[in-house]
């Protein structure tokens, strides 16, 4: 994780730390979730580490890649029937669960 991202991580933190209850915090683990939520959002900040938290999403298991057939065997309403393609990967959300033991 760069040092760019840790930075942002404990800005998340200290500002959740400015309107909580005492000593009520943020995990880890909810202000990467934050973060991912928001880095599609192009006036994000998080959209500055939108590599870097999709790669942490593939790494930890909250994205999980869906195949050709899966895809074609999906159907949507409206949208796309995956949530983000890299390096010719198509993936979707699996699960925020790996983020919960991240303190």
């Amino acid at each position: 994780m760069s040092k760019a991202l840790r930075d942002e991580i404990s800005f998340v933190q200290d500002t959740f730390l400015e309107s909580a209850d005492d000593g009520e915090i943020l995990s880890l683990g909810e202000a990467l979730r934050r973060l991912m939520e928001d880095c599609d959002e192009k006036d994000s900040v998080a959209s500055l580490f939108k590599k870097e938290l999709r790669a942490l999403e593939i790494q930890l298991g909250i994205v999980r890649p869906i195949s050709q057939k899966e895809m074609d065997n999906t159907y949507v309403t409206r949208g796309k029937k995956y949530d983000f393609k890299l390096n010719g990967i198509f993936y979707v959300f699996n699960d925020w669960k790996p983020l919960e033991n991240i303190t």
